[in-house]
């Protein structure tokens, strides 16, 4: 699976790709495995998807790589990793149509 995310590298945006691959493991242990992106912080995500979305990662290997080299620190790039690791489980695309941000408003509406 593959997602697109914008990353700010000083003053300027850069348009990145992640990709995942998540493969059916024979082992005790999955493998998890990240190049570009903490390895942590991808334990993190995937012990997330399996509590709230009842995804059974503990018998899958995850490889996780951002295109191009650049390694991400910023927690902005998590929904595309999460959106690339979901695209690769499920074997489909995942698409996510419209989000919009309202600087100002509340979540009262």
């Amino acid at each position: 699976g593959s997602s697109l995310t914008v990353s700010m590298e000083g003053s300027r945006a850069i348009i990145l790709e992640v990709q995942a691959l998540v493969c059916e493991t024979t082992f005790p242990n999955p493998k998890r495995s990240a190049t570009g992106f903490d390895t942590n912080r991808l334990n993190m995500l995937l012990a997330l998807l399996e509590k709230k979305l009842d995804l059974p990662f503990n018998h899958y290997d995850v490889f996780i790589n951002i295109s191009g080299g650049i390694k991400i620190k910023e927690s902005s790039a998590d929904l595309a990793v999460i959106a690339a690791i979901i695209s690769s489980f499920r074997n489909k695309r995942c698409l996510f149509y419209r989000f919009k941000i309202k600087r100002g408003s509340s979540s009262r509406n």
